[in-house]
């Protein structure tokens, strides 16, 4: 008799808290609806806490990812949609939330997570034109993680499906050619002549003054050894002369790759323009 209460007692409680969840959602989603986001996020929280159906939380923390999305907060929404479980037979559902998990790891800059959920959701959603509707986020997230062969031919794929007239070497021509400068090269230079990195990575001036600053200051410990100023010539000239050379040669290094990273911007960028025309007109 007494367990027969406790279990009626328990279910009791449970179908409270669910009814709790359902009206906590319905005030979120209203202020969802104001552009109240940081008081939705609040509530839809709320509702994750008390509900115990996972079709329930999923659709709560669903949406707190769209208020963190519209509040650019990528990492908060990359978090939040990553909480969120994959059910069987809801394909649809599974291709929202798998998408999002996508999406805002790539917002996030996340690129290796956000290629991690985009094979999560080619092995779970069964529709396969869903499937295809993520090929362009694939394309930019390669990208990112400079994996330019394979992002070459689904990019040259996603032309062909959308019957576009676009030369996938005007994109990715830059693979073939390879027009970046070697930072073992750079420092090799600089080595073998103070300054020539930095005038090979393109930093003429900088590289000039490195040549001045390094030969000045051996000069000066040479002149200052045939005086007779050994101290001055050691500590002066030698340990500048030093400091100079070796600072040169890390700077031809950082000078190259910061030179690298802004061509590879200037190729992506390029690729994501003509993306998300694409996408936007569809």
């Amino acid at each position: 008799m007494c367990l027969c209460g406790w279990f009626f007692a328990n279910a009791q409680d449970s179908l409270s808290r669910e009814s709790q969840a359902q009206q906590h959602l319905q005030r979120a989603h209203q202020f969802f609806k104001n552009q109240q986001l940081t008081q939705a996020q609040l509530v839809y929280e709320r509702v994750v806490f008390l509900s115990k159906s996972k079709t329930l939380q999923n659709e709560a923390l669903l949406y707190k990812t769209y208020c963190h999305k519209q509040l650019k907060q990528f990492k908060e929404a990359q978090a939040t949609i990553e909480r969120a479980e994959v059910l069987p037979e809801q394909d649809s559902v599974n291709y929202i939330l798998l998408y999002e998990a996508s999406l805002t790891a790539y917002l996030a800059q996340e690129y290796k997570q956000s290629l991690k959920f985009i094979d999560i959701l080619k092995t779970t959603v069964q529709d396969s034109s869903k499937i295809k509707s993520i090929t362009f986020l694939e394309i930019l997230a390669l990208n990112e993680t400079y994996q330019w062969e394979k992002a070459k031919q689904l990019c040259a794929q996603y032309i062909k499906d959308h019957q576009l007239e676009q030369d996938i070497d005007a994109l990715y021509g830059f693979v073939d050619k390879k027009p970046f400068k070697s930072i073992k090269k750079a420092k090799t230079l600089s080595w073998i002549f103070p300054g020539a990195g930095q005038m090979y990575a393109g930093a003429v001036g900088r590289g000039i003054s490195s040549s001045v600053l390094t030969l000045g200051a051996l000069t000066f410990g040479v002149f200052s050894a045939i005086n007779g100023y050994y101290v001055s010539a050691f500590f002066t000239g030698l340990g500048l002369g030093r400091t100079f050379y070796t600072g040169g040669r890390r700077h031809a290094g950082y000078q190259v790759q910061q030179r690298n990273l802004k061509k590879i911007a200037a190729y992506h960028q390029k690729i994501k323009d003509f993306i998300l025309k694409v996408e936007s007109q569809k």
